[in-house]
């Protein structure tokens, strides 16, 4: 406001000192209507408010222009700022990776203090105490499963022409020999028990005894004892071959 007045004081004084100042007559001069210096005031007042409103009018205008220039500027640098953004998070989920990744491994480590047994039975030959440091591989124990229990009985090889699978078998277990157990011939050994042996014998010279062969054969229950059972018991097998 202060600079509006000080226009159109300086505004005004120029315009009486023109009103003041003598014409000189140069030539011919047309005709001009004649005002009074009120009116050439007010006129000269109203040009200067017009003049100081244009002038703000393109400030307000240029002001616009940097705003938008600047908006401009920010629209060119939003790629970058998306692509650094982007690699951050790629950066934070490869740590929550890693970090996942060593969880599992702890837990992993964590599992490996419990030796869980593979089926239900009764430990034998433990080798182990309560604080003992353990490597890998070392044995601890013997474990004579429960749930899936069958005989191996040994026939002579002279024995085999007439068993087959399938047939009827009846068990006699001689730690209770007051009760027979009723089962089947599950399946015959491809080979002798002397050939799975640790040195198998050699008779390819021809010098030897002749000793019979035993061929192992597997004798499933047809129904599960009801009496306790232990791995290498004596038995006695006989087979119904249907003869």
């Amino acid at each position: 406001m202060a600079r509006r007045q000080t226009i159109r004081l300086s505004l005004l004084a120029w315009s009486m000192a023109a009103c003041a100042a003598p014409v000189m007559a140069q030539g011919p001069t047309p005709a001009v209507a004649p005002i009074s210096l009120a009116e050439g005031v007010r006129q000269a007042l109203e040009k200067a408010y017009l003049l100081q409103l244009a002038r703000e009018d393109v400030n307000a205008q240029q002001a616009t222009v940097r705003q938008a220039q600047a908006a401009e500027a920010a629209t060119r640098t939003g790629p970058s700022q998306v692509r650094s953004a982007q690699a951050r998070l790629a950066a934070a989920a490869a740590r929550v990776a890693k970090e996942q990744a060593t969880v599992k491994e702890a837990e992993l480590r964590l599992e490996y203090t419990v030796v869980k047994a593979p089926s239900n039975g009764i430990v034998s030959r433990k080798s182990v105490e309560p604080g003992q440091i353990l490597q890998p591989g070392q044995p601890l124990l013997a474990l004579v499963g429960q749930d899936d229990v069958w005989v191996v009985a040994n026939f002579k090889e002279t024995q085999l022409a007439r068993i087959q699978v399938g047939q009827r078998a009846v068990i006699d277990i001689d730690a209770y020999s007051h009760r027979e157990f009723e089962g089947k011939v599950l399946s015959i050994s491809g080979g002798t028990g002397a050939s799975f042996a640790l040195l198998p014998a050699d008779n390819a010279s021809g010098n030897f005894v002749k000793v019979v062969q035993r061929v192992p054969v597997r004798i499933a229950w047809s129904a599960a004892p009801d009496v306790p059972l232990r791995a290498g018991l004596s038995v006695d097998v006989t087979v119904h071959t249907g003869d």
